[in-house]
This record gives structure tokens, C-alpha cells and sequence, in this order.
């Protein structure tokens, strides 16, 4: 089971769709965060520092583990990377810096575009093999995500 540390004070009270999501005095994340949650209800949840982006990332590398052997949608992953990068988002919600929209929000990038470190199929089984050395490491990076794979 997926669950997410809630931190109840730092969420707006007449923020609904936050509210309920709590499950009982427990302060936990119902499992079906990632199913419900729309990315601008975490995106405010992470700006107010009641979710982490780690706890986000976690919940969602967990969730990708279930679910990718039947759906077979993340061709190549870096999961390390992707923590270590919800440590440096979470680092930067706790310093008070100005975040990008998107900040601490795990995506998955289409496997259509090179970036360093990960496989490229261009969704094709010809290109299986094909790691990239040298692509677009800046793909993540440049709408201020914490990327965590390749998706198809």
C-alpha cells in the first residue's frame, strides 16, 4: 500500500479536494493518491510543505512497480536519480525559494526524446538497445520536474 505522510496544518482547510483525502486521525495518504489527486492539488500540497516531493516520488516509483510489469509503460527508469532529484526539490520547498509550477512533480518522459542515461526506443523493438550517451539531459530540468523514466 502506498501511503504519504500528511502534514494537516500546512493545507488551506477550505481546500476540499486535499481534506479529503486524509484517512482518519492518522494523517495518512489514501492509496489512491496518484488516481485522484490532480497534479495541481499535489503541486499545492508540495508548495505549502504538507506532502514532500520525496514522499511523492516514493509513492510514485512504488505505484510505478505494481502497476509497469502488466501495463509495460516505463521502458527504462532511474529511480536513484529521481530521489536524489526529490531531494534537491524538497530541499528547495524547505529553503522557501520561488518554485516552478511544476516543481516536485514526478513526469515520465515520452521515450521519443533523447535524454543522457536512459534508453530511447522511439517505441520500436529495433531500438531496445539504444542508451543515450550525450541527448537532452535538460529535458527534466527545464520545466522544473523531478523526472523518473522513460514512458511510451
Amino acid at each position: 500500500m502506498v501511503s504519504l505522510t500528511f502534514r494537516n496544518n500546512a493545507v488551506d482547510s477550505n481546500n476540499v479536494n486535499c481534506q479529503q483525502y486524509l484517512n482518519g486521525q492518522s494523517g495518512q495518504w489514501n492509496a489512491t493518491l496518484h488516481n485522484d489527486l490532480s497534479a495541481v492539488d499535489l503541486r499545492r500540497l508540495i508548495g505549502s510543505r504538507a506532502i514532500s516531493p520525496v514522499e511523492v516520488m516514493r509513492a510514485s516509483l512504488e505505484r510505478i512497480a505494481d502497476l509497469n510489469p502488466l501495463l509495460v509503460a516505463f521502458c527504462d527508469m532511474r529511480p536513484d536519480a529521481a530521489m536524489a532529484e526529490a531531494r534537491e526539490a524538497e530541499a528547495a520547498v524547505m529553503r522557501g525559494d520561488d518554485l516552478p509550477p511544476l516543481h516536485g512533480l514526478p513526469i515520465g518522459i515520452k521515450d521519443m526524446n533523447d535524454v543522457s542515461g536512459l534508453r530511447t526506443t522511439y517505441g520500436s523493438l529495433l531500438f531496445r538497445d539504444n542508451m543515450i550517451v550525450k541527448g537532452n539531459s535538460q529535458a527534466p530540468r527545464c520545466i522544473g520536474n523531478v523526472a523518473h523514466g522513460a514512458c511510451r
